[in-house]
């Protein structure tokens, strides 16, 4: 029932059995990287390496905030 509930709205069956208390908890932060990667399972390996690069952009633009602090 989980996997045809996740599969109706479109999202990792992970989420359905966490939700349903069938597996532990994650934090937010683990949450946000397997809904990303379930939303790249969607794209070619074009948009993929895109959203590479888009990720790889982020965390310089933050390391160089970091280091202005």
């Amino acid at each position: 029932m989980c996997n045809a509930i996740a599969h109706a709205f479109d999202m990792p069956p992970e989420v359905v059995f966490r939700a349903a208390g069938l597996l532990p908890p994650v934090t937010n932060s683990e949450e946000i990287i397997r809904m990303t990667l379930h939303e790249m399972g969607f794209m070619s390996d074009e948009d993929r390496l895109d959203m590479l690069e888009y990720a790889r952009l982020r965390r310089r633009m933050a390391e160089e905030r970091a280091n202005l602090v």
